[in-house]
């Protein structure tokens, strides 16, 4: 993939599930969000890059088809959980939420140090969103859904939140 592995991967699951012409996306678009995505990890984060996204997405292409997922899950939905799997830990500075807040980063402060990252990352993904304008033939509360799914999908990856989330799912 020539050091290309995240767009690779999400122009070809993007592809394999026909979401392409489920949604009618202009395909230069789709791969300017891509490379963008793709361009928003830090090749010198030893862990959180975008290899690191392009595993977790190909991970949640295996559990979007399995049955007793897939007869439940639309083609948006399926669509957005592989979004937020690539950008799950988009511009990742390499760093936890407890230093972030301990050194009173402006990360920390903007998310009034709750949920640091993962507003972070999610924010980022949006703004990229909007940027490559791979959305903008879609009505707005379809826009607006997309934004609060993935914003649901990107914050539950908080590890200080699990326990809430497993409560919620039980």
């Amino acid at each position: 993939t020539n050091g290309r592995s995240l767009f690779h991967m999400c122009l070809h699951l993007f592809q394999d599930l026909n979401l392409i012409s489920t949604f009618n996306l202009d395909i230069v678009k789709l791969m300017r969000c891509f490379t963008m995505i793709e361009e928003g990890y830090h090749n010198n984060n030893p862990y959180h890059n975008s290899v690191h996204a392009a595993d977790v997405t190909q991970a949640m292409y295996c559990f979007l088809q399995e049955e007793k997922i897939r007869q439940h899950v639309t083609p948006l939905e399926s669509m957005i959980a592989l979004l937020s799997a690539a950008t799950h830990d988009l511009d990742h500075p390499g760093v936890n939420q407890a230093f972030l807040i301990a050194t009173s980063n402006p990360l920390a402060t903007l998310y009034k140090n709750s949920s640091v990252l993962e507003n972070h990352h999610w924010r980022s993904a949006v703004g990229i969103l909007h940027e490559s304008g791979v959305f903008s033939h879609l009505d707005q509360e379809t826009r607006n859904n997309i934004e609060w799914l993935m914003k649901s999908l990107i914050l539950a990856t908080d590890i200080t939140r699990q326990q809430e989330f497993l409560t919620k799912f039980k």
